[in-house]
C-alpha cells in the first residue's frame, strides 16, 4: 500500500479567486486606487483687511492667479473721511497747545508782578499748565502716527497675490480666500 506523505509547507500550493483570474479585480482595484482629489496640504490663506470696505473678490475658486494679481479692491472712501476727521483733530490739538503755551507765558508774567505770598499759588498753576501742555504734545505725537498710519493704508488700494497658483476656496463673509502654490501639488 502507497503511504500516504504527511502534510509540509512546501507542498501548498497557492490559489487565486476567479475574479483574479479574469482580471477583475485588478480593474476594480485600479479605479478605486485613484479616485479623489489631488490637493497640496497647505494653501496660502489671503485675508481682507476687516477694518476695509471691498466689492468682494475678483477671482473665484478655480481661477489660475499670477504673483501681484489683483484679488479685490478696497474702497477707501470712508478711509478719506476718517483722515478728514484726524487732520481736523489734529488742527484743534494744534491750536489748543498754542493756547496752553500762551497760559504758561501769562501766568509766569503774572507771577513775576504777584507780591510774594500769591507766587506759591502761581508756581502751582504753571506746574499745571506745563503739565496739561506736554500731555498735549504727547497726544499731537499720537494723532500724526495715526495719520501716518491711515495714510499707509490708503497706499494699500489692492489686495494682491502672494503667489502663483490656483484659487481653492473663496469664504466671501469670512473675506478670505486660498490659494495652492504652482507645482506644490
Amino acid at each position: 500500500t502507497p503511504s500516504i506523505p504527511k502534510r509540509s509547507r512546501e507542498q501548498l500550493v497557492p490559489v487565486q479567486s476567479v475574479a483574479a483570474l479574469t482580471g477583475y479585480a485588478e480593474a476594480e482595484a485600479l479605479r478605486s486606487r485613484f479616485l479623489g482629489v489631488l490637493s497640496r496640504k497647505e494653501a496660502v490663506r489671503v485675508q481682507l483687511d476687516p477694518g476695509r470696505e471691498t466689492e468682494g473678490f475678483l477671482v473665484e475658486a478655480g481661477d489660475l492667479v499670477t504673483e501681484g494679481s489683483v484679488l479685490a479692491v478696497y474702497d477707501n472712501s470712508s478711509l478719506l473721511l476718517e483722515k478728514e476727521q484726524l487732520l481736523l483733530d489734529r488742527e484743534q490739538m494744534v491750536f489748543d497747545l498754542e493756547s496752553a503755551g500762551l497760559q504758561i507765558r501769562t501766568l509766569k508774567r503774572e507771577r513775576s508782578q504777584a507780591e510774594a505770598s500769591q507766587r506759591g499759588d502761581y508756581d502751582l498753576q504753571i506746574l499745571n499748565a506745563e503739565a496739561d501742555r506736554e500731555r498735549k504734545e504727547y497726544d499731537l505725537t499720537r494723532k500724526d502716527r495715526e495719520i501716518a498710519s491711515l495714510e499707509e493704508k490708503l497706499g494699500e488700494q489692492e489686495l494682491v497675490s502672494p503667489c502663483r497658483g490656483a484659487v481653492t476656496e473663496v469664504d466671501m463673509e469670512g473675506g478670505s480666500l486660498s490659494i495652492v502654490p504652482e507645482d506644490e501639488y
